[in-house]
């Protein structure tokens, strides 16, 4: 019973595609950074990000840049407009297949750290 199993197992881990499911990328923003983590399945070799403002929709040659395998990525190099609201997704490469988008999330970019801080009904300004 046991052997069965594992061979199961084994024949699952061999047919599963080596890139990560949409589903298990899960990306957060800041303002001027995307995170996400690793998935669960799989190796990539890259990852992509893709944007969008309300009125447009994701466009791998115009609105999507592959970011290498990395976790984090400031988005001010892309040429974004400041204080628009854009929405986002990730995608995984391998060599030769790309995952499904991951969960989609929006926000408005920034592209600077917040000068003033909100503690408890308080306000105080930073400085550096």
């Amino acid at each position: 019973m046991i052997i069965r199993v594992l061979k199961i197992a084994i024949f699952i881990l061999l047919i599963t595609p080596s890139f990560g499911f949409a589903t298990e990328i899960r990306i957060n923003f800041t303002g001027t950074q995307l995170a996400w983590n690793i998935p669960t399945i799989g190796v990539p070799t890259s990852y992509r990000i893709y944007w969008r403002s309300s009125a447009q929709s994701y466009d791998r040659v115009n609105r999507s840049q592959d970011v290498g395998n990395v976790l984090i990525y400031n988005i001010s190099a892309l040429g974004l407009t400041l204080y628009q609201v854009y929405f986002w997704v990730v995608t995984t490469s391998d060599i030769d297949s790309e995952s499904g988008y991951s969960n989609e999330i929006q926000g408005k970019y920034t592209d600077q750290v917040p000068q003033t801080l909100t503690i408890g009904g308080g306000s105080r300004t930073l400085s550096w």
